[in-house]
């Protein structure tokens, strides 16, 4: 095993539970591989979960629930632009989102 005293630091009664440690360290790497893929740009709107969508600037718990909604009843966005079509995002919200986001089609077999 590698010894993690220097990246995660714990009390004495921590320091033999590994299996702590590692959970940190993965949850740790999860959260900066989750807002990494945030800043690149190309999260899929067609595939976000309402977690998903309520990590981004701007969207509540009301309006990633109305999106999934949207996105079921008609289908695929086709292009990030669409989401002003579901009720609660305008154009003001749309730019904050259009940074983040990308629409992707599925591709003809």
């Amino acid at each position: 095993m590698f010894n993690l005293d220097w990246l995660i630091p714990l009390p004495r009664w921590q320091k033999n539970d590994m299996k702590l440690r590692q959970l940190l360290l993965s949850l740790g790497l999860a959260f900066s591989l989750s807002t990494a893929a945030l800043a690149m740009g190309d999260i899929d709107t067609n595939t976000l979960t309402q977690t998903q969508l309520e990590m981004l600037s701007g969207v509540g718990s009301s309006t990633a629930a109305t999106i999934i909604e949207h996105r079921s009843q008609i289908g695929r966005f086709g292009s990030v632009e669409e989401l002003v079509k579901v009720n609660g995002i305008g154009d003001e919200k749309l730019a904050k989102l259009n940074q983040y986001l990308m629409a992707t089609q599925l591709q003809p077999k």
